[in-house]
């Protein structure tokens, strides 16, 4: 039980990026999310998968995707990234649904490759890597957002503010840089923006 209804008691200053969620395989031979479905239904055993934990954004994505291709996917929760992610790079797990960050050195040296990438729009962290829209799921977004709120009744004067402020640093190229180099996604954006962004999302 919250103190705090976080619809009515909070309002966005502005959003300071998104780690996109990816699924990841070290499957040479998988190509994008068809190949992936595809190899999941010569699987009578079905096909595993790791993630950071149950119930999560990563794990309810993936559920989602096998509950309308009819594929059957085996969940294999982790406490965390990194076990699940060595094992999968071993052969463990035939796949794994996890955030950029976490598995982008795994992609950049070859180890493991990018099956889709969870959100509508292509990410410059992995530019051609397919995302899960353009793969037939426009609805599919699983990027994990990142924003500033405040009070609801904090005067609109010193919310735009705060945002304008925002905005200037998450745009700043060497915090950019340093961002895109652990797998995270910089996307200023102003207070208005950002509300939109979580109506659409359906959080509000």
């Amino acid at each position: 039980s919250l103190s705090y209804d976080p619809i009515k008691d909070l309002t966005t200053v502005g959003s300071i990026g998104v780690t996109p969620t990816v699924l990841v395989t070290n499957n040479k031979t998988i190509n994008n999310l068809k190949d992936l479905v595809a190899w999941s239904k010569t699987k009578p055993d079905g096909l595993s998968y790791g993630s950071a934990g149950y119930g999560l954004l990563h794990h309810l994505a993936v559920e989602e995707i096998a509950d309308q291709t009819k594929s059957h996917f085996v969940h294999v929760p982790y406490r965390g990234g990194g076990g699940a992610t060595q094992d999968l790079v071993t052969g463990e797990l035939a796949f794994g649904s996890f955030a950029l960050g976490s598995v982008v050195s795994f992609v950049r040296n070859g180890d493991l490759k990018i099956v889709s990438v969870m959100q509508s729009n292509r990410t410059s962290l992995a530019p051609d890597a397919e995302t899960i829209a353009e793969q037939g799921f426009p609805k599919l977004n699983a990027g994990v957002h990142f924003m500033v709120f405040a009070p609801s009744k904090t005067p609109k004067q010193i919310i735009n503010k705060v945002s304008e402020a925002l905005a200037k640093v998450v745009a700043d190229p060497s915090l950019k840089r340093n961002f895109e180099a652990i797998g995270f996604d910089p996307i200023p954006m102003d207070a208005n923006a950002s509300s939109q962004l979580v109506r659409q999302t359906g959080i509000d």
